[in-house]
């Protein structure tokens, strides 16, 4: 049972734990098994994932969730997991750099969305898959994989380039 109580995690250390979870249940996981996951996602069902034991002895269930309401074109398991290893890579990079983690936070449902983009390109169209984080009730953290419009991260050629 989920102890309800407060915990405090510093965003790295909770942004390297979801790095691993993904890791482990979906790129690592055997193909049956991801792709069960994936499915039960892309039918916008939370698919449970693990119990953390907090340093504190509190527990924190997470849970996945994906939005693709964004995606354009037919998405498939191979895509969905090369957008979410790009994503993972990108996190990565900004786990090691001195930068620190940059954020969007939501004031609605105190939702914290990670400024680190998954793209993938399949069949010429790009994709971008981005992740959030919150908290339905305490013990819980919803990890939401989220595909985002494109078309904000393509670049119009200029009217120079285009007479060129």
């Amino acid at each position: 049972m989920s102890n309800s109580g407060t915990s405090n995690i510093e965003l790295n250390q909770l942004l390297t734990a979801v790095v691993n979870l993904l890791h482990r249940h979906i790129v690592d996981a055997n193909r049956t098994q991801a792709k069960s996951i994936f499915n039960n996602l892309e039918s916008k069902r939370v698919v449970g994932l693990v119990r953390l034991k907090m340093a504190d002895g509190n527990t924190l269930d997470t849970e996945l969730e994906m939005d693709s309401t964004d995606f354009i074109g037919d998405l498939k398991f191979g895509v969905f997991r090369n957008a979410l290893t790009s994503w993972m890579a990108n996190a990565i990079d900004q786990l090691k750099s001195e930068q620190g983690l940059q954020m969007l936070n939501s004031e609605v449902r105190e939702e914290m969305l990670f400024k680190i983009p998954g793209p993938v390109v399949h069949e010429g169209q790009l994709n971008v898959m981005f992740l959030s984080m919150f908290q339905p009730v305490p013990g819980r953290l919803r990890i939401r994989l989220i595909f985002v419009d494109p078309s904000q991260f393509t670049q119009e050629q200029s009217g120079e380039d285009a007479t060129a």
